[in-house]
């Protein structure tokens, strides 16, 4: 009930907000002067802007930066600045700056291009002072080239303003992309992320405030305090966070997940215990920590109109925390310095853009016990880079003698994470006292070893309050035989949330149409136009194109299919997931030849990336070339030795290709290592049957009963086996 009051709130709020107009922020000076003011100087202000000597900070006094042997000019005539450097065909050209973009630790320059596109230009200015190391020109691809056609080159696809930055840096954007004849006619209301990027339209609030005070009613004609709503960080986590965009809808009181699809915390984008890794930025780090549990929000830490933070050092912190305790060097055990920052130790700062650290908000205890094992950082060799590996935890593990951390006896969700233990994640993802974010990683991570428990916790957590826990539990199902699938899942297909809805969808797109009652087909042809709709409004990246591939593959339109992933191909012709869902097709339509050759250029592009190896195992296992098919997915199970299914693929084929002793012995290796894979126990129940082998052919017999006691055949077999 209160899911569905505030479900109704949200809508009443939204439908507010497409009612009321932007009126922009000299508008709200004569009452709000001090909060105008705060904001005037922050980088929400100045997050994008006209070109002008107040906004540019760069050199463009004739300029120039050597790339690699290519010069790039920066340079004025007039009121205009121009940059002189290669284009998308790799000559040397002209541009226009149309827009400063960002103000500190870097500013960089937005060009124009033909058909309404604007790009971020790859050489930034570094408007850090100079004992910083700043006012200089640098670029943000620093240790080799990138050439013109490259996807990272600056007229490429990552690059893109209107698909990659608009909607974060102005106020109400609509990216008006055309995908008939691939151009745009971006717009925005107001071109900084303005006061109205929170508060909502302001027109209607503007009308409430001059009436008399005694005439005035309860609702100010702005969007309530998300306090109000529940839903404290919406107006943040919306640029601040890692995700995937569904809807266009800007106003600050939606729903987060109904709008976007966020990111769960692993890799590649984190590291295995859920750290920062890519450029996440902030929300999905965040939400895995006990601050936020505990309703710690943004505006605690952070003026919302300056963004400045509430006061310096360890002060802020010892706004909540006793600064007796922890601003001690008994708890800390450094003299005063950077190692006696709370920060440094529980907020550790990754560098993104050359210039840019920023700190992962999950408040995490060192722990670089797993540092070694479980490829995560140790953030005590951010500053003691010279000791050896393991000095760390030797130091910690004095320290903490007689505290609550050395009395600790359960692990740390980041260990379950980064160890994928089946059991433990299972328990993990069930276990009330972890965050939201935390319990629907856990559930991702079990795809490749759900077995019957994991499957019983998944289906229950279908119905959790948790948006998050909801989605992880889609996710996991999604591999599940259809049948399975289509009972499960079915009924989420009204869940008020359309991220929910569209993950549902897209885990049923195998679901045949044809025979389905009338009022199953009309439920899902609402929801798959909501997600048609979202695929093309990513269209114009070759992510959104991928998806689209996969759409027109699944209803059997073969021709859209390969339109669409060459699309994507065409945006980025290093992207592997493209090369090998095409590869895919190609097999499926009996064109194995084309679908060798993407193969191969997906390895020599990525030697190091086990998909494509794999892909290319399964494509020579189809082609009846066993050995050389095994070649492939021993070196998939090599660079991924966590993935079972690599190597149990691999002894398939060594035994179809008529080296079972070899096959035999490479599947007890893997089930020593991944006792919860039934399909290695199975396949070991199978080998030893066909050799005739009856007294392992018993013991795997058992084991396998043991994991499946309900099976009423296995055990009659079994029985049947102990009295020969």
């Amino acid at each position: 009930m209160n899911q569905l009051l505030l479900m109704m709130s949200l809508l009443l709020i939204t439908a507010m907000a497409q009612s009321a107009e932007y009126v922009g922020d000299q508008a709200c000076s004569s009452c709000h002067p001090q909060q105008l003011e705060r904001w005037r100087n922050s980088h929400h202000a100045q997050a994008m802007a006209l070109p002008t000597p107040e906004t540019v900070l760069g050199d463009f006094e004739n300029a120039e930066f050597d790339y690699f042997g290519q010069i790039s000019r920066f340079f004025r005539d007039g009121d205009r600045y121009l940059v002189e450097t290669d284009g998308a065909d790799g000559q040397r050209q002209r541009f226009e700056v149309a827009y400063t973009f960002g103000v500190y630790p870097l500013q960089q320059y937005l060009l124009a291009l033909p058909n309404g596109r604007y790009q971020a230009f790859s050489i930034a200015w570094d408007s850090r002072t100079l004992e910083e190391g700043g006012q200089r020109w640098y670029h943000l691809n620093p240790d080799e080239p990138v050439r013109a056609g490259d996807p990272l080159h600056w007229t490429g696809p990552y690059l893109n303003w209107n698909s990659r930055c608009a909607h974060c840096h102005s106020t109400a954007v609509e990216k008006g992309y055309d995908p008939e004849h691939d151009r745009y006619d971006t717009r925005w209301a107001l071109i900084n992320v303005s006061c109205e990027s929170c508060h909502g339209p302001a027109s209607t609030h503007l009308q409430w405030a001059q009436q008399p005070v005694a005439e005035r009613g309860a609702d100010s004609g702005l969007l309530p305090w998300p306090s109000q709503t529940g839903t404290e960080l919406a107006p943040c986590a919306g640029c601040h966070s890692r995700r995937g965009l569904l809807a266009e809808d800007q106003a600050a009181g939606r729903d987060f997940y109904d709008h976007y699809q966020l990111r769960l915390p692993k890799a590649p984008l984190y590291h295995p215990d859920g750290q920062i890794r890519d450029e996440v930025f902030v929300y999905g780090s965040f939400l895995q920590s006990e601050l936020h549990r505990r309703g710690v929000r943004c505006a605690d830490c952070h003026d919302p109109h300056s963004l400045q933070l509430r006061d310096e050092g360890n002060r802020l912190c010892s706004r909540c925390h006793d600064a007796g305790h922890f601003d001690s060097s008994r708890h800390h055990h450094h003299q005063d310095g950077p190692g006696a920052q709370c920060v440094d130790c529980h907020m550790p700062a990754t560098t993104y853009m050359g210039v840019d650290a920023r700190r992962d908000h999950s408040f995490r205890v060192p722990r670089p016990t797993k540092a070694d094992s479980s490829r995560v950082p140790d953030l005590c060799q951010d500053c003691h880079a010279d000791r050896p590996a393991g000095w760390s935890n030797k130091i910690l593990t004095g320290w903490q003698q007689g505290t609550a951390e050395a009395s600790r006896s359960a692990p740390h969700y980041g260990e379950i994470l980064s160890d994928g233990d089946p059991v433990e994640l299972q328990q993990l993802a069930v276990d009330p006292d972890q965050a939201a974010i935390v319990r629907a990683t856990a559930f991702s991570l079990q795809a490749d070893d759900l077995d019957a428990v994991g499957l019983t916790l998944a289906s229950e957590a279908l119905d959790d309050s948790e948006p998050l826990v909801r989605q992880g539990a889609v996710q996991v199902l999604s591999g599940i035989p259809l049948p399975q699938r289509v009972r499960l899942l079915l009924p989420l297909l009204d869940d008020p949330l359309r991220s929910i809805r569209l993950l549902v969808f897209e885990a049923l797109l195998e679901l045949p149409e044809n025979g389905l009652p009338p009022a199953l087909r009309s439920r899902l042809q609402r929801v798959e136009q909501e997600y048609v709709d979202s695929l093309w409004l990513n269209a114009d990246t070759p992510e959104g194109r991928l998806k689209l591939g996969g759409y027109y593959r699944s209803r059997g339109d073969g021709a859209q299919a390969e339109t669409h992933y060459r699309k994507a191909l065409e945006m980025n012709s290093q992207l592997l997931t493209g090369l090998i869902n095409l590869a895919d097709l190609y097999r499926q339509q009996d064109r194995d030849e084309d679908a060798q050759l993407l193969l191969k250029q997906a390895i020599a592009l990525a030697p190091q990336e086990a998909g494509p190896h794999y892909a290319l195992g399964l494509l020579r296992v189809r082609q009846k070339a066993y050995l050389e098919a095994a070649g492939h997915l021993q070196r998939a199970a090599q660079l991924e030795p966590q993935h079972w299914r690599y190597g149990y693929t691999q002894a398939l084929a060594l035994d179809a290709g008529g080296r079972t002793a070899d096959a035999e012995a490479r599947l007890e290796q893997l089930w020593a290592r991944f006792p919860q894979a039934l399909p290695i126990l199975e396949a070991l129940l199978e080998f030893a049957r066909r050799q005739g082998h009856r007294q392992r052919t018993l013991e795997y017999a058992e084991q396998l009963l043991q994991r499946q006691p309900d099976n009423q055949a296995l055990r009659r077999w079994v029985e049947s086996l102990r009295a020969q």
